[in-house]
């Protein structure tokens, strides 16, 4: 394990091998993600430091990781697996992460950047910009976005999307798409 809680400090390396990530939320809204308010101390490594439940890490790298996610409240998990990623969490500066992963049994792509990830995870706007690719979809991004408490993440701006059909939508999400709509194809669709 190359990231690691010991008693209430945070410790944080430049690489994570082969990481496996719990990410859950209870029926009650609680998530064993969110640090604020435990006691934690601070700590300073060579590359990160951490500050009141906050991290931030100059530049770090994923290698063949696992995220899971489980909702208690709605009942969807969400396995991401072969996760491969550099990324970027300045404490003062734009956050990035670059890199790929295996997502319902597709590749993915991500290449995406948020101006001020403080202001963001504050509740507050930040600027964004990417592109994320999950099989023959790929859509592009610029605009804003803002985390609201109880929530899915507010994104504003531009997007740009390619896709083959509704039906690789219906595939994607899980989502219930009508049959008139399946037969639907864009090569390009650009919403304000």
């Amino acid at each position: 394990i190359s990231a690691c809680l010991v008693g209430s400090e945070m410790c944080i390396r430049d690489s994570l091998d082969t990481p496996v990530i719990h990410l859950e939320r209870n029926a009650d809204g609680i998530t064993n993600w969110d640090l604020a308010g435990s006691g934690a101390t601070g700590n300073t490594s060579s590359s990160g430091t951490t500050s009141g439940g906050s991290a931030t890490l100059d530049k770090g790298s994923i290698t063949n990781g696992i995220v899971t996610y489980t909702d208690a409240a709605t009942g969807q998990t969400i396995a991401v697996k072969e996760i491969n990623a550099d990324f970027s969490l300045p404490k003062d500066a734009t956050a990035a992460v670059n890199g790929s992963a295996l997502w319902n049994g597709r590749k993915a792509n991500v290449d995406l950047s948020i101006a001020d990830l403080k202001n963001l995870l504050n509740g507050q706007v930040s600027n964004l910009t990417g592109s994320v690719s999950i099989g023959d979809l790929v859509a592009n991004l610029t605009g804003q976005a803002m985390m609201a408490e109880g929530s899915q993440p507010l994104v504003n701006g531009q997007y740009e999307v390619s896709l083959p059909d509704m039906a690789a939508i219906a595939e994607l999400t899980g989502a219930a798409i009508p049959d008139a709509l399946k037969a639907v194809s864009y090569t390009h669709l650009t919403l304000p």
